[in-house]
């Protein structure tokens, strides 16, 4: 069976759809791949996306994986970087193959690190602490490039052969002991935690020394001792006493007699987990221990041994969601079930314990033989969901017609055409169309061939490209026409478009191999075959049934692609074909443009409807309507002239299209005014129309920065990243592996080749350079021959330290001088990051789109997100546009060119964070196609992104410096520390920190003000040199790190995990700004006098104060819910107040301005009186005037009323006035600010309604003294809300 498979080329950005035998392997497959697209190599393989994630294997067949027709598979490299974290905190990374299981991963791990029993350790899941299935893939199991992994020790077998010979795994042993030790998880007496900790302190502090150890809490006893001894009288001096003891002692004998000790724990090497089983009917809980030997039933308190199971007695065991079955043949009555959650993970630790069993005595089976030769079975009692199939593999791809392949699906047209078409020569008969049917399949057949530039098309006609392409038009002009009417007359006109299809190829060719086999015209070729196919098929549906929209509409797309393909093929003809990454843009560019107008066209919908006018309403529906149609013709415009844009006049016929929209929407918006609508519906509008120009703008912008087909950068980037990934393995890793120093070196040479061929094509175009690069390329030659003869005495003698000294140090020189190779050719590397960045831009603008429409089929705050995160990601691209137009002005100017680099770099993070918004979003979504469409558009963005930033990284002048790299690293480890937080937070297991809530609001208040203080000296260091900016960075990073530390803490004393989330997301926001910050910095420093990157960096100033002062105001405090209630309550009497009172003209404005500088003033008693009581009395006594302004109104109110007489006679104002008064003189004495802050705000409360009251009775016929009791009571409130709000409080810090 046949197969038509999606493949998305993901090293290049493209996907196409190949037929594959179902019976086919994997790896033939990914041959045929390789063959076909001349994409990919080994290390690639096929990955399945949806609807599950999963690599396919290379022995497995197409058929075993039950893949349909029309489904999508990825062929990409399977490779990935794997950060693994040790429980001593050190990170590693790791270069693993994403394809292989996480039993296959570990090994992999455990022997670049020289572990000499990989099988005993597992990797963990860092934010749930729970083992990995070791027979599934990390991507199986959700585990994203960016995850840090826990490897700790999960099988305890060979334990008693770790010794002081084996130092790696001696240590990753001591560091999981004490860890153990420390948490309490193994009892111990004492005397044996004293002896446990003092060999700790021995590791941690070297020899004691009485001048630093003899200090009372000169260590913290929790970090060296159980929990149970910790508080223990006098515990302090026993460990010290024996530490004393130590002395001499090395750091390796230390940790080899700590984990002897250990060892003798009768708890060591057990894995408990909690179970429950029947005693006496009734299930009690208890502990199930697995160990090396045996499954022990313990006590759940004592931990004291109830039964031992030896593993040799164990037959089978099953487990399920909640218990676990076992099976001990005739050694017990009965199977003893257990009941428990963790029955997985009991059978993964049995499994692993057996495997490793079995590999010690080299046995084949996964048998474990007892004395009477019996077996163990593992048997999963879940429901099958699977059978097993035999598979065949074979060979035999492409060159055989398969009848099947060629069917069409037009209803009722050329019903036995596979039939009568097998006789004859393979390909001679088979184009001999007769109808339209047979036209179809004749056009299949003919693409086939298309690529294959020794194999004739037959019975084609000699004529020249350009009167084919004129004749096919001509021919396709009729089908088109014809299609209403059917029967004989399409047929012919089909048959005639097939035979006009094979002259346009064969012609093609011709000139193709006349110009050294020019693959554009045979893509030309291809694509007009594709554009002729679609045309039959539609023109075979509307004959069938001319007034079927969808039909029509096909027709309408295939007459679209047939113009798209002609202009492809003129200006491949032509020489003026626009590089693939031109056409990328301006297809994406159109899309977005496309999806601006729709999204300002549901933006109108609703105000059309609201319309009274039917005039208006008509003259706004009329402009809608044409803003409609000029946006389809500018897309229409773009797959017509798209291919050929580098011909001016195409570019003005653009140019024209677009500014006929943009003449639209600019009436279209007075339009809509005319028939009346809210300013708020006015604002919406009018951001709707400036996204929709914005997008016009770039598709203009696009068209100007077209590139050439076959004038391509020169590869730099692919060569000098594979020099640098080798001579890391040669570097660091070949003296452990010394297997990996022929391949590397084979590498860097294959790198250096490819480099040195690029050199000579630009030294060529440039006469000015040549020497200079001639003279390098000579040096890289001359670099790599000794590193050459370096490598072979190193894979001759890999032990001999001198021997592999050379190897890295020569090495090391060919990285040095291929890269003084780039310094010259800088104008080429900037190329390549021009070309880079437009396939980064092309495939955002194309995600930005797919995600706007994809966000239709989501949740609510899925749309949000995706809409919040797209429209980000779009305000940048104008901006990498603009400076790749800049550069293109200027190609020599080292401003634009460092323009350039910054603004790829600005562009990236919120690409990027779109791109993790849209994975996430996938499953959210609905709709199946924009599902998949979603996760494509996601994963094409992220792969030009990381060419884009490698191409940024190479083309700088010097890299960052080691202070730099330290600041951005140590900002990277606290957005994989917030990451932990966040998820704690959602989970509502967000740890309390030791200390207290106004301790962690003055740390927070203190550390803000010093970061601060950092971001002058990184500035000024900024306007120097890049030099000057390593510990300047260093600095602020230091300071966010404080910042973050400091809100962690006080969101542990949140009222809620709402309020968590939110200081905890605010603070990731807060590292992106930072590092923001400091790259801005580092750009500046490269052109201090730039005024673009300086702008650029005041933005991002002011974005990170803006989140500083975002986290302050998300900071709770002592009370905070008590003041948000009161804080709501205010804001209701502030909405009722504003519906009650007069118009006031501007004097309100003057008011409202007042009371926020009294709003201020109030807010400042409070922390005044947290610094200093002195700073008290002026701002209390501004709090006070708001309560002196409403016994002043309440009296002008009552001399004015009917009532007459003087002095505060409105009722009900009397009482708490006086208490407010009260209030606000005991605030700046009392320690408990909230609680007063939150009486006054009820105060307030009866305060209001009072006015509200005599508003309503005494003073219905006095507007200018209701006016004034409403303005008091405004100020009243306000000033209650600042003195309640924890908002301001910390502005004076």
């Amino acid at each position: 069976m046949a197969l038509s498979l999606k493949i998305n080329l993901v090293s290049i950005g493209l996907t196409k759809t190949m037929r594959f035998n179902a019976d086919q392997s994997i790896s033939e497959v990914c041959k045929d791949i390789r063959e076909k697209t001349t994409s990919g190599g080994g290390d690639h393989g096929l990955f399945q996306a949806l609807p599950k994630p999963r690599w396919l294997k290379p022995e497995k067949t197409l058929k075993y994986y039950d893949l349909q027709s029309g489904n999508e598979l990825e062929y990409r490299k399977k490779h990935r970087q794997l950060k693994i974290k040790l429980l001593d905190d050190t990170i590693k990374t790791v270069l693993v193959d994403d394809s292989s299981d996480v039993s296959e991963i570990t090994d992999v791990i455990g022997k670049r690190m020289n572990i000499k029993n990989p099988e005993e350790f597992s990797l963990k899941v860092l934010t749930s602490n729970s083992w990995l299935n070791p027979a599934l893939t990390l991507t199986e199991q959700g585990i994203k490039e960016d995850d840090i992994l826990l490897l700790k020790k999960k099988f305890f077998f060979n334990d008693a052969n770790v010794d002081k010979s084996d130092p790696v795994q001696l240590h990753l042993l001591y560091v999981q002991s004490t860890d153990a030790i420390v948490s309490g998880d193994h009892p111990t007496s004492r005397s044996e935690a004293c002896d446990l900790a003092a060999l700790q302190l021995q590791v941690l502090y070297g020899d004691y020394n009485p001048q630093k150890h003899a200090k009372p809490g000169w260590f913290a006893i929790k970090d060296v001792c159980p929990p149970q001894h910790a508080k223990s009288k006098g515990v302090d001096k026993d460990i010290i006493k024996e530490y004393q003891k130590l002395i001499n002692t090395t750091e390796i004998n230390a940790k080899y007699k700590y984990i002897q000790l250990c060892r003798g724990l009768k708890t060591y090497g057990i894995t408990f987990f909690e179970i429950k089983t029947k005693v006496k009917k009734k299930l009690t809980p208890q502990l199930l221990g697995v160990t090396r030997h045996s499954l022990l039933q313990m006590d759940a308190d004592t931990k004291e041994v109830i039964k031992e199971y030896p593993l040799t007695h164990l037959k089978r065991w099953a487990p399920s969601a909640t218990s676990l079955s076992l099976d001990f043949g005739d050694y017990e009555d009965d199977y003893l079930t257990l009941s428990t959650p963790e029955g997985d993970a009991i059978s993964q630790l049995i499994a692993g314990y057996i495997d490793i069993i079995l590999k010690t005595r080299k046995d084949a089976a996964r048998v474990i033989e007892d004395d009477e030769g019996e077996s163990v079975e593992e048997e999963h009692l879940a429901p099958i969901r699977g059978h097993a199939v035999n598979t065949t593999t074979t060979n035999m791809v492409g060159g055989v017609w398969d009848p099947s392949m060629g069917q069409a699906g037009v209803p009722g047209v050329g019903g036995q055409v596979g039939d009568r078409m097998m006789g004859g020569g393979m390909h001679g008969n088979l184009l001999n169309a007769f109808d339209l049917g047979s036209a179809l399949q004749a056009c299949t057949a003919l693409i086939d061939q298309i690529m294959d530039p020794a194999m004739a098309v037959s019975g084609a006609e000699a004529v020249a490209l350009a009167q084919a392409m004129m004749a096919l038009g001509t021919a396709a002009g009729e089908v088109s026409a014809l299609a209403p009417e059917g029967g004989a007359p399409l047929d012919n006109a089909a048959v005639g478009l097939a035979q006009h299809l094979k002259n346009l190829i064969a012609a093609a060719k011709k000139n193709a191999a006349e110009n050294g086999d020019d693959v554009s015209l045979l893509d030309g070729a291809k694509a007009m075959s594709e554009a002729v196919r679609k045309l039959l098929h539609a023109a075979g549906l509307v004959a069938k049934d001319p007034n079927d929209p969808k039909a029509i509409e096909a027709l309408r797309a295939a007459q679209l692609a047939m113009k798209g393909a002609e202009a492809y093929l003129a200006a491949a003809a032509a020489g003026t074909l626009a590089d693939q990454a031109t056409q990328n843009l301006l297809n994406e560019s159109a899309k977005m443009v496309a999806a601006a107008i729709a999204a300002m066209l549901t933006e109108t919908d609703p105000l059309l409807r609201g319309m009274k006018d039917s005039r208006a309403q008509m003259d706004a529906f009329n402009k809608l309507k044409a803003a409609a149609g000029a946006a389809q013709r500018v897309c229409a415009t773009v797959t017509v002239v798209g291919p050929g844009i580098l011909d001016k006049g195409n570019q003005m016929t653009l140019q024209q299209k677009c500014q006929e929209l943009e003449r639209i929407l600019q009436a279209l918006l007075p339009a809509i005014a005319a028939g009346g609508c809210s300013p708020e519906q006015m604002e919406n509008l009018n951001a709707a129309a400036k996204r929709a120009m914005e997008a016009i703008a770039a598709l203009v912008t696009s068209s100007q920065l077209a590139g050439q087909r076959g004038h391509e950068p020169q590869d730099f980037i692919t060569p000098i990243q594979t020099i640098t990934k080798e001579v890391s393995k040669l570097t660091n890793e070949a003296k452990s592996q010394p297997s990996l120093i022929a391949p590397s070196t084979t590498s860097i040479t294959e790198a250096v080749q490819a480099l040195l061929k690029a050199t000579k094509v630009v030294a060529e175009q440039n006469p000015a350079l040549k020497e200079s690069l001639l003279n390098e390329a000579k040096a890289t030659i001359a670099a790599l021959n000794r590193l050459t003869e370096s490598s072979k005495k190193a894979s001759a003698n890999p032990q001999d330290t001198f021997t592999m000294q050379q190897l890295a140090t020569s090495s090391a020189n060919v990285e040095e001088a291929a890269k003084a190779i780039l310094k010259t050719a800088r104008a080429s590397v900037i190329d390549s990051v021009k070309y880079w960045a437009k396939n980064a831009t092309a495939a955002t603008t194309g995600l930005v789109a797919t995600s706007i429409g994809a966000s239709s089929s989501a949740d609510p705050t899925t749309r949000q997100n995706l809409c919040d995160n797209a429209a980000t990601a779009a305000s940048k691209i104008a901006v990498v546009l603009n400076a790749i137009q800049r550069c293109n002005d200027d190609p020599n100017d080292p401003n634009a060119q460092q323009a350039l680099l910054a603004a790829s770099k600005s562009f990236a993070h919120p690409s990027a964070t779109l791109v993790a918004t849209a994975k996430r979003a996938v499953p959210r979504v609905q709709d199946m196609t924009k599902k998949t469409s979603l996760h494509s558009a996601a994963d094409e963005v992220a792969q030009a992104l990381k060419n884009l930033m490698f191409a940024v990284q190479i083309a700088a002048d010097e890299g960052p410096s080691k202070e730099v790299t330290e600041a951005l690293e140590q900002l990277n480890f606290i957005s994989a520390d917030l990451d932990a937080a966040a998820f704690a937070a959602a989970s509502g297991a967000l740890p309390r920190i030791s200390g207290s809530p106004d301790m962690a609001i003055d740390l927070l208040a203190n550390s803000i003000a010093h970061l601060r203080t950092t971001i002058p000296p990184l500035e000024a260091a900024a306007h120097k040199s890049p030099k000057d900016v390593g510990n300047p960075a260093k600095n602020t990073s230091a300071a966010v790190y404080q910042v973050v530390n400091s809100a962690k803490t006080l969101a542990s004393y949140a009222a809620d995990s709402e309020a968590q989330k939110k200081i905890i997301q605010t603070c990731r926001g807060l590292v992106g700004a930072g590092q923001a910050v400091i790259d801005s910095a580092v750009d500046l420093s490269h052109a201090p006098n730039d005024a673009v990157l300086d702008e650029s960096l005041q933005d991002k100033k002011r974005e990170l104060e803006r989140l500083l002062n975002k986290l302050l105001s998300a900071s709770p405090q002592p009370g905070y819910k008590e003041i948000q209630e009161a804080m709501s309550r205010l804001e209701g009497l502030l909405s009722t107040l504003n519906q009650s009172g007069d118009n006031r003209g501007t004097s309100l404005q003057q008011l409202n301005d007042a009371c926020k500088s009294l709003g201020i003033a109030t807010s400042n008693t409070l922390t005044a009186s947290r610094i200093d009581a002195k700073q008290m009395a002026p701002h209390t006594k501004s709090a006070a005037e708001a309560v002196d302004d409403i016994v002043d109104a309440a009296k002008t109110a009552a001399a004015s009323s009917s009532s007459g007489g003087g002095g505060v006679t409105v009722q009900g104002l009397e009482g708490p006035i006086a208490k407010i008064q009260a209030e606000l003189k005991e605030i700046a004495n009392s320690p408990d600010k909230v609680h007063n802050a939150t009486v006054i705000a009820k105060l307030t409360s009866e305060v209001v309604a009072a006015s509200k009251k005599a508003c309503q009775s005494q003073l219905r016929d006095k507007p200018q003294a209701r006016r004034n009791l409403i303005l008091a009571n405004e100020k009243l409130t306000n000033a209650t809300a600042a003195l309640a709000s924890p908002r301001e409080r910390f502005r004076s810090k």
